[in-house]
């Protein structure tokens, strides 16, 4: 699933997807190249560079 925003958000004006976070680091290892891999949500939200976060389960 993270694979279709990491195509789609760049799309919309403004939005700049910093990277993405998964409990299992198999589900990061095809991360594009200059995405930020955090390993929990607790890392994701302490980057100062992250304004918004788009929770996404299946």
């Amino acid at each position: 699933m993270g694979h279709e925003h990491e195509k789609m958000l760049p799309d919309f004006p403004g939005i700049r997807l910093v990277g993405f976070s998964d409990n299992d680091p198999e589900q990061l290892r095809d991360v594009g190249e200059g995405m930020k891999r955090y390993a929990s949500n607790e890392e994701l939200l302490s980057d100062p560079e992250v304004n918004v976060k788009i929770h996404c389960t299946s």
